[in-house]
């Protein structure tokens, strides 16, 4: 993708099926929630956890194609953001399936039950609204927009149906909280740090190691997990290159180029390490990996129009000066 993906054209394309698979995957999350059953075929030792988180909320947490709810909730909290940033860049179809996305994967990431994923979608629409606020030539149909999303809130939370889902959306969060014992967690993330990178001297485990560490499953935790199985330099060059990008997005906003779109890339940025306290499989590695391979792919490409644009002014300068 980064080799390819090196002007606009290509981009939104990726944008368009972007869209088109949230789209996709969000109906059929609905399908699931509303019909309470799941279209493919599950690990059913889980069945007992599933029916106890069902009656805790009164429905059934959407997963479609990944392994659990988390997984899904994980998605449609890094996408969404990027999705509204781009509908802000785009016209057409391709606003309405971005839009269309948008709205759709902002309920599912709550009615997902996951608090790392509301929590890093909530940062994440935080930041762009705050962008939107800050900026004073925003653009008139994006304010419209972000005023009709929370008037629209506003009214269906205080509706009967609304608040009754809102409320047990509380409740369950709230529970979760006072009865999820998170000792296994400090368990894992102490292991991860000793176990996988101190004792193999910063250079970690090898992957795949966490069968042996902590017997078996994750670190419940991204990062961690490639702390402790890459090593400490791999793990230390990953999160430079998230901070570099973050500081180029943040150019970007700050340049007036592309700012919906550079400031969309930038909340899902910012909002992945709080997903990082989720389940490490975070979305289904793969789905990750894209992720950070479009936006290094949407760098390269603004830098290199960036630097083009310069040449040519410089040039048109020296002109001008003869």
């Amino acid at each position: 993708m980064t080799r390819l993906a090196k002007d606009r054209g290509v981009l939104a394309k990726i944008m368009l099926i972007w869209s088109i698979a949230i789209l996709v995957t969000s109906l059929l999350g609905f399908y699931e929630t509303l019909s309470a059953r799941y279209l493919f075929v599950f690990d059913e030792s889980k069945l007992a956890s599933i029916d106890r988180i069902r009656n805790s909320i009164g429905w059934l947490c959407p997963r479609v194609f990944w392994p659990n709810w988390n997984n899904f909730s994980f998605v449609n909290a890094l996408s969404a953001p990027v999705l509204l940033g781009w509908a802000f860049e785009t016209r057409g179809l391709s606003r309405a399936f971005a839009l269309g996305a948008t709205i759709l994967a902002i309920p599912l990431v709550f009615i997902s039950y996951s608090r790392a994923a509301i929590l890093g979608l909530l940062i994440g629409l935080t930041i762009i609204v705050f962008c939107f606020v800050i900026r004073p030539r925003s653009k008139r149909f994006a304010l419209i927009f972000m005023l009709m999303i929370m008037g629209f809130g506003t009214v269906y939370f205080n509706s009967n149906a609304g608040g009754l889902w809102g409320k047990r959306i509380v409740s369950a969060m709230e529970k979760k909280w006072e009865v999820v014992d998170n000792s296994i967690r400090m368990y894992y993330y102490t292991n991860a740090v000793v176990s996988g990178t101190v004792d193999s001297f910063g250079f970690g485990k090898g992957l795949g190691a966490s069968t042996v560490i902590i017997n078996g499953g994750s670190y419940h935790h991204y990062l961690l997990g490639i702390l402790a199985e890459l090593g400490f330099w791999f793990f230390l060059g990953h999160c430079v290159l998230i901070v570099m990008v973050c500081l180029r997005l943040l150019k970007g906003v700050r340049r007036g180029k592309n700012v919906y779109w550079n400031c969309g890339l930038l909340a899902s940025c910012i909002a992945f390490p709080i997903l990082c306290l989720g389940p490490s499989s975070i979305m289904g590695e793969g789905v990750y990996w894209l992720w950070l391979a479009f936006i290094v792919a949407f760098i390269e490409y603004d830098s290199n129009v960036m630097r083009l644009n310069n040449k040519q002014f410089q040039a048109g300068s020296i002109k001008c000066t003869s």
